[in-house]
């Protein structure tokens, strides 16, 4: 069982970043594109209910895989997403930025999977 998710009711930004890595059954491209739509879906319901929680994707086309950033309060929410969306076996992984320069990276843009 997941823990409850972190609510935000300061208006602060989410503060950790997880990867969360989806991976398509072998010759079933399909599944990757509803993982994703899944998942997307499921973090856009958490966020209107006040949950610290925001997403960006990127396909690996050769690997048939779409790496999902995700910003949340805890591992625990984004492992709540990831059960809520029927992707309870998708690795989360904490994640950190190496480099000390702002990020161009925007996890709160609409990415796809498709390709």
């Amino acid at each position: 069982m997941t823990a409850e998710p972190n609510v935000n009711t300061t208006g602060a930004p989410p503060s950790s970043l997880f990867l969360v890595e989806l991976r398509a059954a072998i010759g079933v491209s399909t599944d990757l594109s509803r993982m994703h739509r899944d998942l997307t879906t499921t973090i856009a319901r958490l966020g209107e209910r006040g949950v610290d929680i925001r997403a960006g994707a990127y396909f690996l086309p050769e690997d048939d895989r779409c790496l999902c950033l995700v910003r949340g309060a805890d591992k625990g929410t984004i492992g709540l997403a990831c059960d809520t969306a029927g992707l309870s076996a998708a690795p989360v992984y904490e994640a950190h930025r190496i480099s000390g320069r702002p990020s161009r990276l925007n996890p709160s843009e609409e990415c796809t999977c498709h390709r």
